[in-house]
């Protein structure tokens, strides 16, 4: 007879599996029924138990993931059009995009483009640049505080348990709950990788919905369980800059990538997101990790 407990985690498992699907298919078809489809829910519990358990109907969760998707993508690819990034994150056309971007977000998707708060001034530019350094493609890593390089990094295999309170305190409890798991059933060896993975823009998705997810590297034969979900990060190109500080430090960092040193490498970012692969303990004000950016050439 199946426990209340192994229900609750059954639940979990499948809204897991769900919110892995959207995460990877934004473009897609994310009609309820295909939503539920995925859940193994019929349509009609499913849209009350995802609402229960993520805290938004499956509708406004989707439409919100695309239209912060589009905004990142239209600061960040100033030389794309606007049409086909509304296309890209899902949407049917240039006018339901047009509507929908004004309605969240109180601005036009083109003035969201060139409005100066998205914009670094250049005195920061100069700021920034002082405190960064560039390292070209290189066999091993330096591990210096500060640098980028170019690196390849190999495909890893995850359990992971995500967050969506925003990136504060949570994360922490996050960690908390997968060590907790982790550690009985003696997944961590010496080759075990930490990963923390930030999957959302706080200047863009409100700080309270931001989604993170702490990450261990597992064997192929480990299962999900619970809140505790499996997935594979694909082998590829990064760009890694080697971040040693405290939280409040961080965005400066990510401003630097992005702003700074993306456009003047000839390289973009991949549409997937950036990896924090902790070279020390994870806590929360005194970090230690490499921020790796999945990068592919630049293309005109």
């Amino acid at each position: 007879m199946l426990t209340k407990d192994h229900a609750k985690k059954e639940y979990r498992i499948r809204i897991n599996r769900t919110l892995d699907f959207l995460n990877q298919n934004l473009d897609q078809d994310l009609s309820l029924q295909t939503l539920s489809e995925v859940a193994c829910f019929s349509p009609f519990h499913f849209h009350r138990i995802f609402l229960s358990l993520v805290g938004e109907t499956p509708n406004d969760y989707v439409r919100r993931l695309r239209l912060e998707k589009a905004a990142n993508m239209i600061i960040n690819f100033p030389y794309r059009s606007i049409t086909d990034i509304a296309l890209e994150c899902g949407f049917s056309g240039s006018a339901v995009f047009a509507r929908a971007f004004t309605s969240y977000f109180a601005v036009s998707a083109r003035t969201w483009r060139s409005r100066k708060h998205n914009k670094q001034t250049s005195n920061s530019h100069q700021k920034l640049k002082k405190s960064f350094k560039f390292v070209p493609e290189m066999n091993s890593l330096t591990q210096k505080s500060g640098y980028i390089e170019i690196n390849t990094l190999p495909a890893y295999h995850i359990a992971y348990i995500q967050c969506g309170e925003g990136y504060n305190q949570s994360i922490g409890r996050a960690w908390k709950k997968l060590f907790k798991w982790a550690l009985p059933r003696n997944l961590f060896t010496k080759e075990t990788i930490m990963i923390g993975i930030p999957l959302d823009n706080p200047d863009i998705t409100p700080q309270e919905k931001c989604r993170y997810q702490a990450c261990i590297t597992v064997a192929p034969q480990t299962e999900a369980e619970g809140e505790v979900s499996i997935a594979d990060i694909e082998a590829g190109k990064y760009a890694v800059y080697h971040f040693k500080g405290k939280q409040n430090q961080i965005k400066n960092a990510y401003s630097y990538i992005y702003g700074i040193w993306l456009p003047e490498s000839g390289w973009e970012p991949k549409d997937r997101p950036a990896l924090e692969i902790y070279t020390g303990p994870p806590q929360y004000n005194n970090l230690t990790y490499d921020i790796c950016l999945p990068v592919k050439p630049l293309t005109y």
